[in-house]
């Protein structure tokens, strides 16, 4: 059984504008410019730690530009970055102590669980294997080769779904076709009349969200753009008039 996404000229037409709309929401600019850069970035085990972090606590939470999860995010030293991490005795009872001073953040006690049992991952050759898996998406401009390391992700990383998984290579700047579809971009879809039902339990299957990942692209594809910028626009939709609440500094992570 096989089935073929058709979409009309007005779908194509909402999504061009939309992209049009938001063309200067730091989000969009900072997504351009980096996922679509020819040169992908060479990613350091420091830079992974950070946004593997963040793909952590933005799960099942508001991250808008002015969320508590941004503004731990921005802060400088970050204090769950790699170096603090590594010198932890026990990782997860300093997360817990860390995450409830930036007032807001949900799931205090689970996530600081993840982020100790991830660490081994980004250590000695756990790393370099996925080291390698990142270095196959600086090379490649392939859905199936950035399906296969989101895949990856969801199978060896703890607190990770297919949308987790996907956030993270995205903030990494190294994917164009796999997007995290997450309630701001379901709430557009069913907006624009998407023709399946899209709901974040259905999605938690790996097989559904690629189906519908399927169509996304598909719609894409007929507007000229690349999935993760049709991602940037959606998500920075909601923050201010055409996502001005995002900039160009604050949309880096």
């Amino acid at each position: 059984m096989k089935h073929v996404w058709k979409f009309d000229d007005t779908d194509v037409v909402r999504v061009k504008a939309l992209i049009e709309r938001l063309s200067r929401c730091g989000l969009v600019i900072v997504r351009q410019r980096r996922n679509l850069s020819p040169n992908r970035p060479s990613i350091s085990r420091q830079e992974f730690w950070l946004k593997l972090v963040a793909s952590l606590l933005t799960t099942q939470q508001r991250s808008g530009p002015t969320s508590p999860i941004s503004k731990l995010l921005e802060t400088d030293p970050f204090p769950l970055g790699a170096d603090a991490c590594d010198c932890c005795v026990d990782l997860s009872e300093y997360a817990k102590d860390v995450l409830p001073k930036h007032g807001g953040i949900r799931f205090t006690e689970r996530l600081p669980k993840f982020i100790a049992l991830n660490l081994p991952m980004a250590t000695g050759a756990e790393w370099e294997e996925v080291s390698q898996h990142l270095e196959r998406l600086r090379s490649h401009d392939d859905i199936a080769v950035e399906r296969a390391v989101a895949n990856f992700v969801d199978d060896r990383f703890w607190g990770f779904g297919p949308k987790q998984s996907r956030n993270l290579l995205q903030m990494l700047g190294l994917t164009r076709y796999v997007v995290p579809i997450d309630s701001r971009v379901l709430k557009w879809m069913n907006e624009i009349g998407f023709p399946v039902p899209a709901s974040p339990g259905l999605l938690a299957y790996r097989d559904y969200f690629e189906f519908v990942e399927e169509g996304l692209n598909e719609l894409c594809r007929l507007a000229g753009i690349y999935p993760c910028i049709l991602d940037a626009a959606v998500f920075g939709s909601f923050d201010g008039e055409d996502g001005r609440d995002w900039t160009e500094q604050n949309a880096t992570w």
